[in-house]
């Protein structure tokens, strides 16, 4: 399946992706997924920080608003796919909980 909401260019990195109008969090792109523009090969996505940023694997060079694609990957089974959901939310609780420590 294809998401193509929204625009997307260049963040403070060349790795970095700042969208507008994109809400990739809520729309369930996951680190994995293949991000295509025009004139470079597909990119892996690496993290999904919220809903307009995102960090991809390699630079890319974006300096005004476009259009773009993503690929969600899913994975063979719906189990996997919940286990690794859970392990992300495991990860966010026991981040949160160190910070709140600290």
């Amino acid at each position: 399946m294809w998401y193509k909401l929204g625009k997307i260019k260049s963040g403070s990195t060349a790795t970095q992706i700042i969208g507008q109008d994109t809400n990739w969090e809520f729309a369930g792109i996951t680190p994995g997924d293949i991000f295509l523009i025009d004139d470079y090969s597909p990119l892996e996505i690496v993290s999904v920080e919220d809903n307009t940023h995102l960090t991809l694997a390699e630079e890319v060079g974006v300096t005004s608003w476009q259009s773009y694609k993503i690929i969600q990957v899913y994975s063979a089974t719906m189990q996997s796919r919940v286990a690794a959901d859970l392990a992300e939310l495991l990860s966010r609780v026991r981040k949160a909980f160190n910070e709140a420590t600290n």
